[in-house]
């Protein structure tokens, strides 16, 4: 059957109206998802978790006990480790002290106290001077940051991946290849709303009823992304894809996020121009990412997972699954001879970025090497709803070794360079360009 141009456009604008409708229906229903539906008091769980530690009932919980709480909470069996136990010990000796005991009443007492302090990634942080001026402080004072992707930029350090740097020589046959892919963001706002909810210790002190309205993160951040493949010799298979954002968003978290749908939800808007290292191409867009955050669902008291949160451990791995909802519209302002932007003027996708991280937990033993490695596979599904272009689907798998790991529990360095493998197959958004190699080089974060 042949379709004309007026059947086609009508069918993209009812398509998109589509789009736009369930768009707005994901983000009604997120925030409704932040609607409590169970409530419980913070007292109660304090004193059952401290019963719960004091295993003798002698009033004071040693070193052990609290060991054994930590252990218990992040699901690990018996006189095993992980490098998260060994985070939560020294968050919880950095505010209680060193021990090697502690009286109940004590614990009670003390505001910075909280049930949480034996929950997964949620133990108190040393004690910090409350701000009683400012709404808003510094979430990150480094003026620039260099990441592998947008959604790296957007991350904190641990989970974030470095730019990938990569060069290879063939003395055989003369020629030598390089590439890189990453992004190098300028850090203008970055901010947390430190008044809200609870922070790390478990206590926020409000400035007023309002606080902006639940959000407590902000951000606005220029970037750019290269990803950059040259072969000397030929271009048959180069890969040239410079790209220009103004990223702006903000965070949003449930007051009640434990028995929330989601704990929270970041949106980030982005301003977009596409281009190459001549500049001889041109696609301006605006891109949407809504990002769910959920720490754990407890489905039938047996099976725990989160998304977009801490690590989940399961054996010797900690599991991170991930999630995030894309929209990206815009217009080809100059194809440069391009084949595949010849072929459309205007689109629209939607879609999401899927992926799975893992990394290796046990920081004793005989795997202890391995305690800097994180698998990561994902995939970038988008599709051309104006049917004006190719769909995006690009997938990646990627291995990054951290070459310069924490020396022991009290070196606060999170690693900035990784021995790096990393697969691509598929075709890259806004550019269109299609990848499909191996490669090996260093990995810089910062």
């Amino acid at each position: 059957m042949i379709l004309s141009r007026q059947s086609i456009a009508r069918s993209a604008r009812s398509i998109g109206g589509y789009i736009e409708t369930l768009s707005k229906i994901l983000i009604i229903v997120a925030l409704f998802g932040s609607i409590p539906i169970l409530t419980r008091a913070a007292g109660d769980s304090d004193v059952v978790a401290l019963k719960q530690a004091d295993t003798n009932h002698d009033g004071v919980l040693s070193s052990e006990e609290v060991i054994a709480g930590l252990r218990r909470q992040l699901g690990l069996r018996p006189r095993t480790h992980s490098r998260a136990l060994t985070a939560e010990q020294a968050r919880f000796k950095s505010v209680f002290g060193p021990g090697p005991s502690y009286r109940l009443s004590d614990l009670a007492a003390n505001p910075y106290f909280n049930a949480k302090i034996f929950g997964l990634g949620e133990a108190a942080a040393p004690k910090e001077k409350l701000d009683t001026v400012h709404l808003w402080v510094p979430e990150d004072k480094h003026v620039l940051k260099v990441r592998r992707t947008l959604d790296d930029l957007l991350e904190d350090l641990d989970n974030a991946k470095g730019a990938l740097i990569s060069y290879t020589n063939d003395f055989n046959s003369k020629t030598d290849q390089w590439s890189f892919h990453g992004i190098v963001g300028l850090n203008l706002i970055e901010e947390k709303n430190v008044h809200f909810g609870e922070n790390e210790n478990g206590v926020r002190v409000p400035l007023s009823s309002a606080d902006f309205l639940n959000v407590t993160e902000r951000w606005f951040i220029p970037s750019v992304q290269w990803d950059k493949v040259t072969t000397s010799g030929t271009n048959a298979d180069e890969i040239d894809a410079l790209i220009f954002r103004v990223s702006t968003g903000f965070k949003y978290v449930s007051p009640h996020a434990r028995s929330s749908l989601f704990d929270g939800i970041r949106f980030n808007f982005s301003g977009s121009y596409a281009s190459d290292s001549s500049l001889d191409r041109g696609v301006a867009a605006g891109e949407l990412d809504i990002k769910p955050f959920k720490s754990h669902w407890d489905l039938f008291n047996m099976l725990h997972f989160g998304v977009n949160s801490e690590f989940q451990r399961i054996g010797f791995f900690g599991i991170r699954p991930e999630l995030t909802f894309h929209m990206e519209g815009g217009t080809v302002t100059d194809d440069g001879g391009d084949a595949t932007l010849m072929k459309e003027d205007d689109f629209l996708r939607v879609g999401g970025n899927f992926g799975l991280s893992a990394r290796f937990e046990q920081v004793t033993g005989r795997f202890h090497a391995l305690r800097g490695l994180l698998l990561r596979a994902g995939l970038q599904y988008y599709v051309d709803v104006t049917n004006s272009g190719p769909d995006v689907d690009l997938f990646t798998a990627s291995a990054d070794w951290l070459l310069d790991p924490p020396k022991d529990e009290n070196d606060t360095n999170a690693g900035h360079y990784t021995l790096v493998v990393e697969y691509r197959n598929g075709r890259s958004s806004l550019v269109l360009q299609r990848d499909n190699r191996i490669t090996v080089g260093l990995g810089v974060k910062y």
